[in-house]
């Protein structure tokens, strides 16, 4: 779920603070925030970006508070899914492996 950017392809940090203001709403009342997402679509290109940012609940233009939040929250958020993944997230295996294994360490930084 997330604002889309004005310009295929790129993202700004307006665009990625009001991801995160949208982020944190949908941990609390998920339901209420989909409906306020939903309702900012249906509006289309018929309302300014400030007023389009008010439909979904983003707070705009955003202040240091807004911002300071916003880091926060992705600091949780990633410390949450490291935590959550971190049998998954293996170092990559090193020159001594690699040796002892016998293959071809050319690759491999020193």
């Amino acid at each position: 779920m997330c604002l889309r950017p004005g310009v295929v392809g790129q993202r700004s940090s307006v665009w990625y603070t009001a991801n995160c203001q949208i982020g944190r709403q949908l941990v609390s009342d998920r339901a209420q925030t989909i409906a306020n997402y939903i309702h900012a679509l249906s509006l289309g290109q018929t309302e300014p970006l400030p007023t389009l940012f008010r439909t979904c609940g983003v707070t705009f233009p955003f202040g240091d508070e807004v911002v300071t939040q916003a880091m926060e929250f992705i600091r949780v958020q990633l410390a949450e899914t490291m935590r959550d993944h971190q049998d998954t997230l293996k170092a990559p295996p090193s020159r001594a492996d690699h040796e002892h294994k016998g293959h071809n360490n050319d690759f491999i930084p020193s």
